[in-house]
């Protein structure tokens, strides 16, 4: 059953304001004077382009592909290796989905805290994931 791509944009972009909504941290000067207003501007994310977007929407699709035949396995989602901080971070599926949907909403991936105690091993890197929905597709496997 083929969706329309329209209608598909419009419930990921509500997807995204809704968990966006739903994960952001309250604004403890909402309504009064914001003392960060004196630091210095941050840098402007410059907007993806339609390259990148269709790249993310691409992701999106993955990510349900691998949540769909690893979860059953036990994998609760995705770990990789960060650049900035040189450890790895770990994501839950939802986390992953959230970021990727934030960034066709904002142009950015928000903030997010890291799994208390994660256990590594419940966790597979993007290319594992990806090597392992394209083995199940190219031998035909069942799902479970």
């Amino acid at each position: 059953m083929q969706h329309d791509p329209e209608e598909r944009r419009r419930r990921e972009e509500q997807i995204a304001r809704d968990l966006f909504a739903q994960l952001s941290p309250l604004d403890p000067f909402e309504g009064e004077r914001d003392p960060a207003g004196e630091l210095d501007a941050e840098e402007q994310v410059p907007p993806l382009t339609a390259e990148e977007r269709e790249l993310v929407v691409h992701d999106l699709e993955d990510l349900d592909e691998f949540q769909r035949l690893l979860e059953p396995r036990g994998v609760r989602g995705i770990c990789m290796e960060c650049a900035g901080c040189e450890e790895t971070h770990f994501y839950a599926w939802e986390i992953m989905r959230s970021n990727l949907l934030n960034m066709l909403q904002h142009d950015q991936s928000h903030v997010h805290e890291p799994p208390f105690n994660p256990r590594p091993e419940d966790f597979v890197t993007w290319d594992y994931a990806s090597g392992y929905a394209d083995a199940v597709t190219e031998i035909g496997q069942p799902d479970n």
